[in-house]
């Protein structure tokens, strides 16, 4: 009984911790301006004066398209180059509000909300690994570093960052790097795999996170590899083994990595 009560306090104070990250982001997203966008009341346009404003191209595009799949049901022919150029993730997303909420609504505030969401969740995953090893006060601060600055600030929550797409990238892909650490720490499959399922989100948000993707998973491949073989666990067989060590001059060096005695080889 007394473990039940200590795990109710341990999640209520991590909903909590999250609750005031929440606050203090959204509060950074809305109220600090470090790079005008378009206009003094930008994080309100709606996704038609977004869309016909003489802002950014990028954003301009992913707004265009996201309408036309919301008219459409997908994107035209004409228009099949935006998904070879970027990837899908930012723009469906983005097709999804609209969907919801109409053409009126205010995007970039929808999307800087989902942002504060997104970044409070990172934040509080930071301060219960970091607070695993320094003081609760000192780990609540630290994640907050992230915001200290105007250029990331700027890119990660105002509306000309959130334009872009990218910031849910850097998110997922934080995600990414938080939950590995925990999968280390706490040898669990269930972190690792909500990891990879995250790093997935990032390069389907941005490409330039694909290229992140594929290198980890060709090198995840090479890793199992090297470790199945070296452990035996490749299913060859003895023929095949033997056949193999014949080719290699110095039997006994083949013997001590392959496993197989000479006993074995003489047999044959």
């Amino acid at each position: 009984m007394p473990y039940r009560g200590k795990h109710i306090i341990k999640v209520e104070s991590r909903y909590i911790i999250g609750a005031i990250y929440f606050s203090i982001v959204i509060v950074i997203a809305l109220l600090i301006k470090d790079i005008t966008f378009l206009y003094s009341n930008e994080m309100f346009l709606s996704v038609t004066e977004l869309k016909n404003s003489n802002g950014y191209c990028d954003p301009k595009t992913f707004i265009s398209t996201a309408l036309e799949i919301v008219e459409d049901g997908w994107i035209t022919t004409k228009n099949q180059w935006v998904f070879n150029l970027w990837p899908p993730g930012f723009i469906l997303l983005e097709s999804f509000i609209i969907k919801l909420f109409g053409p009126d609504v205010p995007i970039l505030f929808i999307l800087q909300i989902l942002l504060s969401v997104l970044f409070s969740i990172v934040l509080t995953l930071l301060y219960q690994l970091i607070s695993k090893y320094l003081n609760i006060y000192v780990s609540f601060l630290l994640p907050l570093i992230l915001f200290l600055f105007p250029v990331s600030r700027a890119f990660l929550l105002e509306p000309l960052g959130v334009s872009f797409g990218e910031s849910f990238s850097i998110g997922f892909f934080l995600l990414f790097i938080i939950l590995s650490l925990f999968a280390l720490i706490n040898n669990s499959w269930k972190n690792a795999l909500i990891a990879g399922f995250f790093l997935g989100l990032s390069a389907y948000f941005r490409s330039s996170f694909g290229a992140v993707l594929i290198s980890i998973s060709i090198f995840g491949i090479l890793i199992i590899l090297t470790f199945y073989i070296f452990k035996g666990y490749v299913p060859i067989k003895g023929r095949q083994i033997i056949s193999l060590l014949e080719t290699i001059p110095n039997r006994r060096v083949a013997e001590r990595f392959f496993s197989v005695s000479s006993r074995r080889i003489q047999a044959r």
